[in-house]
């Protein structure tokens, strides 16, 4: 197992994360079309302020995440929840998060979007 994929193991249990490879339910589909349509947005070079805050990307660089989202073919709803402890990240509080699994021709890899309490994308956090 490499350090990565332990670490968000660990992260997982912390924070009661659900299983991204589970074929979980989606009870908010507009939600996650929202979502999907702001990472979508990113992966074409733009930042939506209405959905986003411009620090959300921190510390992935534009290029990187442009370039991780660059090749996606699919996004799939992997889990959402609320979280049981919320965080601070850039100066915003994390309240809920969805999990998306991007689908790639070269692999999978998993997008946990962090929203804040007004309900912006306030955190992106990836695994290839």
């Amino acid at each position: 197992m490499n350090v990565e994929r332990f670490a968000l193991l660990v992260v997982r249990q912390y924070l009661d994360l659900p299983d991204p490879d589970a074929q979980p339910r989606d009870d908010e589909p507009e939600a996650t079309k929202a979502t999907v349509a702001a990472l979508q947005a990113i992966a074409g070079g733009h930042i939506d302020l209405q959905t986003t805050n411009p620090d959300a990307l921190d510390p992935y660089g534009r290029a990187d995440v442009i370039s991780l989202l660059g090749d996606v073919t699919t996004f799939s709803f992997a889990g959402r929840a609320t979280m049981k402890r919320p965080l601070r990240m850039h100066g915003h509080l994390l309240v809920g998060f969805t999990i998306v699994k991007l689908t790639r021709k070269t692999g999978t890899g998993i997008l946990t979007v962090y929203r804040d309490d007004s309900g912006k994308i306030a955190y992106v956090e990836g695994t290839q």
